[in-house]
C-alpha cells in the first residue's frame, strides 16, 4: 500500500510517472504494455482522496496534468474504477486513452491455423490474432519470431471518396523462438 501511495507522492518518481503517462497517450499503443500503465496509474490514484486533494495534485503533478490535458476529469474518473472494473476493461481503456488505436485487419490464415477467420491486430510488439468479437487474442506473435516472405496488393477499387483493398501477407514463425517466448505451448 505504501508503495503505491509513493507512485505519485515520491518527487523522485514524478519523471518516470510523467513518461508513464505520456506513452501510455502516445500514438503508438501498445495493448499489454499500455494496459500496465493504466494499472499503474489507477494503483497510485486510488492511494489519493478524492476531492480537493486528487484535483491539486492533478494541477500539480506531471504525469497527471499529462492525463488532464487529453481529457478534463480524466484523473478522477481513472481513481473512481473499483478493482473489479480494471481488470474487466483495462486495455479497452488504455486503448481508448491512446492517440490512434493500433491497426487492425480482417484475416483468413492458411498453413498453422488453416481456414482461421478474425482480425488481426498490428502493435508495436506483435501482431495479435483475435477470433470474431473477443477482446483477448487467442495468439500474439512477437515481430522477432515473425518473417515476411512476400506482401502483394491483390485487389483495389476506388469508389466514395475511399480505396478499398486486400493485402496479401506471407509470414513465417520461428517456432523455437515462440516456445522460447512462451507464446505458444509445445505440441
Amino acid at each position: 500500500l505504501s508503495s503505491e501511495a509513493a507512485l505519485l507522492r515520491d518527487s523522485t518518481l514524478a519523471a518516470p510517472m510523467q513518461c508513464l503517462s505520456e506513452a501510455l497517450l502516445s500514438v503508438h499503443p501498445d495493448p499489454r504494455l499500455n494496459e500496465a500503465f493504466l494499472e499503474l496509474l489507477w494503483r497510485g490514484l486510488r492511494r489519493v482522496a478524492p476531492g480537493a486533494a486528487l484535483s491539486s495534485l492533478a494541477s500539480a503533478h506531471p504525469a497527471l496534468v499529462c492525463l488532464e490535458e487529453c481529457q478534463a476529469g480524466l484523473c478522477s474518473k481513472l481513481r473512481s474504477l473499483s478493482p473489479d472494473q480494471l481488470l474487466a476493461d483495462a486495455r479497452g481503456l488504455a486503448l481508448e486513452l491512446c492517440a490512434s488505436p493500433p491497426v487492425a485487419f480482417t484475416f483468413m490464415s492458411k498453413g498453422w491455423y488453416d481456414g482461421q477467420m478474425g482480425t488481426a491486430v498490428f502493435s508495436s510488439h506483435c501482431i495479435g490474432l483475435h477470433q470474431e468479437g473477443e477482446l483477448e487474442p487467442y495468439l500474439e506473435l512477437p515481430w522477432e519470431c515473425c518473417q515476411l516472405h512476400d506482401l502483394r496488393l491483390m485487389q483495389a477499387h476506388e469508389g466514395l471518396g475511399f480505396e478499398n483493398f486486400q493485402v496479401v501477407a506471407v509470414l513465417s514463425m520461428d517456432h523455437v523462438q515462440l516456445l522460447q517466448l512462451g507464446c505458444m505451448s509445445e505440441g
